[in-house]
């Protein structure tokens, strides 16, 4: 009897343990695949925030070159080639703004950018017939080869800006042709992404226009509100429309958050050639 009794009691123990143990394990699966989604969203959401700024930075280049008329490879030459002897992108960037400037001034009689950029070899001449682009590449070769180092770095300033101190010129004369070269082959790329980006952008200031415009109703009833003074009547047909329009205003935040993520795609795709 005693015998049963324990087999009995083995057998509830046993069930009550599998029966626990089943609900460990799908509970344990349904967070696994709680957080495979989470982990796939997260994922998503930065391969959204990635190309984004991807784009972003394809328009920025763009947008430099067009103001400077230097090739967007030569621009992303010389920023991995300051990255690597001192400097960085963004002095980079500064250093063509202050050269395309050095330039006119020169062009205008401005004695202290003839003087320097006689010091790396610029000509007048070379102002007048010369592209920008080749003014850049003479004036980078130039610095390399002033030997004095105070010198170079006092020419490189009046030329390039305040971000070309501490640059060595002789390892960006080295290096920048070779980046520009390697570079060439992302100029189509970039201007495809920035083309897209200002169109997308155009289109998204429409949409906030329209939005505006459909806003009006609500801004107009809230001015009469404040004119005529408090109406219960008045002010539920205004809390009707004011929903209506942050309802709105959602839809428009949703589409400008799923526009930055497809410019990215468009890229990526190839569906902007």
């Amino acid at each position: 009897m005693a015998t049963s009794d324990n087999m009995n009691i083995g057998i509830n123990v046993t069930g009550n343990a599998n029966q626990e143990l089943l609900k460990i394990e799908k509970n344990v699966a349904k967070v696994t695949a709680a957080f495979s989604g989470l982990k796939q969203a997260i994922a998503g959401l930065a391969l959204g925030s990635f190309l984004s700024s991807a784009i972003k930075f394809a328009d920025t280049m763009q947008d430099l070159s067009n103001a400077t008329g230097i090739a967007t490879n030569s621009i992303i030459g010389l920023g991995k080639a300051f990255q690597q002897n001192g400097g960085d992108t963004e002095a980079a960037r500064q250093a063509i703004i202050k050269l395309t400037m050095s330039i006119g001034d020169a062009a205008d009689g401005g004695k202290v950018a003839q003087v320097a950029f006689q010091k790396v070899g610029v000509t007048l001449q070379d102002l007048q017939t010369l592209s920008e682009e080749d003014i850049l590449g003479k004036t980078i070769q130039g610095l390399a080869k002033i030997s004095d180092v105070s010198i170079r770095t006092k020419t490189a300033v009046e030329l390039l800006g305040k971000g070309a101190k501490g640059i060595d010129f002789t390892g960006v004369a080295a290096g920048y042709v070779q980046a520009s070269a390697e570079a060439k082959k992302y100029n189509d790329a970039i201007k495809s992404a920035a083309d897209l980006n200002d169109k997308l952008e155009d289109a998204v200031g429409k949409i906030k226009l329209s939005l505006l415009q459909a806003l009006q109703p609500a801004v107009d009833f809230f001015s009469t509100i404040v004119e005529e003074g408090n109406n219960a009547k008045m002010i539920a047909d205004g809390l009707a429309i004011a929903m209506a329009a942050i309802a709105a205003a959602s839809i428009i935040k949703s589409i400008s958050v799923l526009i930055d993520t497809f410019k990215g795609l468009a890229v990526l795709l190839g569906l902007t050639t």
